[in-house]
């Protein structure tokens, strides 16, 4: 039996108003409070999916794995927040871990009684499909690499103007020639291209397609044909570019994507932006070089220095001194180039 002031909490949850008090009576009846530690692990990413819990008290962390194995944290849910529901609707392993931040207390809710719930209210189901397709998509972005800078609260509102294209094995998805009017990214299985005069090419998880065309007003050079079932994010041809138009960092990477894959189009780019943001650009880019550059001179100086004195005055201290220095101008000269040109987005503290 859970307190009575739980059971009073629940017949005040917004999901859950409306709903006759005997109907309720009956899955309270079924709930069964769960109470957690600093630390504790409420819910495991890749287990399999049988319950959901409401946070009664206290709060929790959701946390996943992104494509390079790094830990993300995804959001920080508190009292009335529902988690684990996105495994039961969809009948698939959990997609993220939620960890308790201080002492917590939920309320466990097995699928029978979910789906007893979803069925007395419309309300409560329609609710918690449209929160899990934010959630679903907000982690998917989350996970991208070319997302990283943005921040959280903002990259939900990125996750609301997303959509999700489910696409079947052999279907067309983009015939080369047509005008391109969305980015898509792949967040499950497997997309081939195909074009004149070009080698197929697979997109798996993480990678995406469009940016060339809409960053330079250019038609598809590809065919994309689904390899297997898969699933797609896929952003219009407005939003995309404004985010680009908003944030730098996001369109530096995928201009210098774009140089990679496609040079000979690097001139047709800043049609796409305003003449603001291409001239902030210009303005940031050679102080990203020189921060970049000025820590390689300051410690290749330190050590020279340090060489001499280790030369002159034949001393053990000096010699270890100089090789440690040596041995670190080149990692750390390459990763303050990196950090400043925003190609990864780690906080200065933590990239020390």
């Amino acid at each position: 039996m859970i307190p009575n002031v739980a059971v009073d909490f629940l017949r005040n949850h917004p999901l859950l108003r409306g709903i006759p008090d005997a109907e309720l009576r009956n899955v309270i009846n079924a709930i069964k409070l769960v109470s957690l530690e600093d630390g504790q692990r409420l819910l495991m990413e890749e287990s399999t999916s049988k319950d959901c819990f409401i946070i009664w008290q206290g709060k929790v962390q959701v946390t996943s794995v992104n494509l390079v194995g790094k830990a993300l944290l995804l959001a920080e849910l508190g009292p009335g927040e529902l988690v684990g529901e996105i495994g039961l609707i969809r009948n698939v392993q959990r997609s993220a871990s939620v960890t308790a931040i201080g002492q917590v207390k939920a309320l466990r809710l097995d699928r029978p009684s979910f789906e007893y719930l979803a069925n007395l209210s419309p309300l409560f189901y329609e609710s918690v499909l449209v929160n899990i397709r934010i959630r679903m998509i907000h982690s998917m972005l989350r996970k991208a690499t070319i997302w990283s800078v943005i921040p959280d609260a903002e990259l939900r509102g990125l996750a609301e103007i997303t959509t999700i294209k489910k696409v079947t094995k052999g279907e067309e998805i983009i015939v080369e020639g047509a005008v391109m009017d969305q980015f898509l990214m792949i967040s499950s299985g497997s997309i081939e291209l195909r074009g004149r005069k070009r080698r197929k090419t697979i997109l798996r998880e993480g990678d995406f397609y469009g940016e060339t065309e809409l960053l330079t007003d250019t038609v598809s050079s590809h065919t994309l044909i689904a390899v297997e079932d898969s699933e797609l994010l896929t952003m219009g041809k407005l939003e995309f570019l404004t985010i680009l138009d908003y944030y730098a960092p996001v369109r530096q990477q995928l201009i210098e994507v774009l140089n990679i894959r496609t040079p000979h189009l690097m001139e047709k780019v800043t049609i796409a932006f305003s003449e603001e943001s291409v001239a902030r650009d210009n303005e940031s880019l050679p102080k990203a070089k020189d921060k970049w550059m000025e820590q390689l001179l300051w410690l290749v100086g330190g050590f020279l220095v340090l060489s001499f004195l280790a030369l002159f005055l034949h001393s053990q201290w000096w010699k270890i001194s100089a090789l440690i220095v040596g041995g670190v101008v080149g990692p750390v000269a390459f990763v303050t180039f990196v950090r400043s040109q925003q190609l990864i987005g780690f906080r200065q503290r933590r990239l020390g």
